[in-house]
């Protein structure tokens, strides 16, 4: 498993587990921020991706993400 904080979109890959960041923006509610979702697919310049805690996506964007963990 492998962690770090992505710079780029390219950076993520589908499956990959995405820790969530409210920055004020639309995309990442607060009550979401430090939950981990997992990324069902990439865009041009978004992601989509399912919050472990709630049944449903949300797109959002590459800043909204603190950290990526990978599986091998």
């Amino acid at each position: 498993m492998n962690e770090f904080i992505p710079e780029k979109i390219s950076d993520i890959k589908v499956g990959d587990s995405v820790l969530l960041k409210w920055d004020g923006y639309r995309g990442v509610p607060k009550y979401l921020s430090g939950s981990w979702a997992e990324v069902i697919e990439i865009k041009k310049t978004t992601i989509i991706v399912q919050p472990a805690t709630i049944v449903g996506t949300i797109t959002i964007k590459v800043q909204q993400i603190s950290k990526v963990r990978q599986h091998d």
